[in-house]
């Protein structure tokens, strides 16, 4: 069975813990903003500098569509510099977004992008509530700003752990199961300290083979049965690549296997495993 890594994931910025100016204007590393528009706009004053900038589209939570200034510094005014101006403000306030809140921006195509929010709480924003028996298209998430603290053991958010894992998480020896892209399935120990559920054993030993470390911002999505498809940025915000292999599964005399296979550059997203008797199931991002 081959679970193929051929397909490169679209580009992605995420933009931790909002400070009050960037509500205002978000500034985003030069290669995601070269992604969404490398066409140079119209020269004008932004704020007291000249610039380039280039009308964008964003696509809210909800759908709708915004249009929003990315700008620019003239050439030889900065080094990769960009940022989201006319029309970000409005796109915030719109959906009460605040300080401490985290933002996903996903490259759809040329001058599209789609934005996802993450509540103080670091929870996927839920903008409107579903009729009953209703399932969204969007499953449940959970984004980390890694800090030093979490390099030995990781908190999953209290609130997260309140809405999907309470009734999952049974005992104090149950594991989460990741696949990541080097073609590895990771164990980790979930632990209980009350009221929090942490990533423990196994944990340091992930983030060692991922080359993680504070700074890094972890997008966690969770599949059920605690299993997390996971995507890695890098500090800068930008969507962290890999070298990798495709994943070949084999069924020889000590059960399930991977093989890799040719090596592949994709994007940080991970697949994950769960196994139940004999059965296994694959999920990829």
């Amino acid at each position: 069975m081959v679970l193929s890594a051929g397909s490169r994931r679209r580009p992605k910025y995420a933009a931790p813990l909002l400070s009050p100016t960037c509500l205002h204007r978000l500034s985003v590393p030069g290669e995601f903003a070269a992604g969404l528009d490398d066409d140079a706009g119209e020269e004008e004053e932004v704020r007291g500098r000249r610039a380039a900038a280039a009308v964008v589209l964003v696509v809210g939570p909800l759908g709708k569509v915004w249009r929003v200034e990315l700008c620019r510094p003239l050439a030889g005014n900065g080094d990769g510099e960009a940022w989201l101006d006319g029309g970000w403000a409005e796109l915030t306030a719109a959906h009460g977004l605040g300080e401490g809140w985290t933002v996903v921006l996903r490259l759809e195509r040329r001058g599209v992008a789609s934005l996802r929010a993450f509540d103080p709480g670091c929870c996927l924003a839920r903008f409107c509530i579903p009729d009953t028996g209703i399932k969204t298209k969007d499953r449940p998430r959970f984004i980390k700003l890694l800090q030093q603290e979490d390099l030995e053991k990781m908190k999953i958010p209290e609130k997260f752990v309140q809405q999907q894992l309470t009734e999952t998480y049974t005992n104090s020896h149950q594991n989460a199961i990741i696949v990541c892209p080097l073609g590895k399935f990771w164990r980790v120990e979930l632990e209980r300290e009350q009221p929090d559920v942490l990533l423990r054993d196994g944990w340091l030993a992930f983030l060692a083979a991922h080359d993680l470390s504070e700074g890094n911002i972890l997008l966690f999505r969770y599949e059920g049965n605690m299993v997390f498809t996971v995507e890695v940025f890098l500090q800068n915000g930008c969507l962290k690549e890999h070298k990798t292999a495709a994943l070949y599964l084999t069924d020889g005399p000590k059960g399930l296997s991977n093989a890799p296979q040719q090596s592949k550059l994709l994007y940080s997203s991970c697949v994950c495993s769960f196994n139940y008797g004999s059965a296994m199931f694959l999920c990829k991002m």
